[in-house]
């Protein structure tokens, strides 16, 4: 009995891992309403903590979205490339799942019915705040 409450236990976790939102397939196709590349100020501001600032920049890659991240001293973060509505790693960059939860926010937000007006202003899950400005 206790290892039917283990497996079950542990098929939970692994499914509340797995859940992750999915973007739309055709994003760039038929959700898109900014002109590509867009270069974005992104501040993610975390209770307790200083806020930590990013430049990430959207592009259309062959009919795919790729979205790169730089710090203040244009290092990059992270790059991905959303292909069949999932985040790919792209480059020699370490996985940031972070990053992956902050482009899943911005993107969706970016493809509602109407183009929202910028700047943006979005909680998180984890009690942070992400907010999307144009960059000047």
């Amino acid at each position: 009995m206790a290892r039917y409450c283990a497996l079950w236990l542990l098929l939970v976790l692994l499914a509340a891992c797995a859940r992750q939102p999915v973007l739309p397939a055709d994003v760039l196709q038929q959700h898109w309403h900014w002109p590509l590349p867009q270069q974005l100020w992104l501040q993610i501001t975390t209770p307790q903590q200083p806020a930590q600032d990013y430049l990430l920049v959207l592009q259309d890659e062959n009919g795919l979205l790729r979205a790169s991240l730089f710090d203040p001293a244009g290092m990059p973060v992270a790059r991905k490339q959303l292909r069949n509505g999932r985040w790919r790693n792209e480059g020699l960059l370490p996985p940031h799942a972070e990053a992956e939860h902050w482009l899943t926010a911005v993107v969706q937000r970016l493809t509602g019915e109407a183009k929202p007006s910028l700047p943006l202003r979005l909680p998180m899950d984890n009690g942070s705040r992400l907010q999307l400005a144009p960059l000047e």
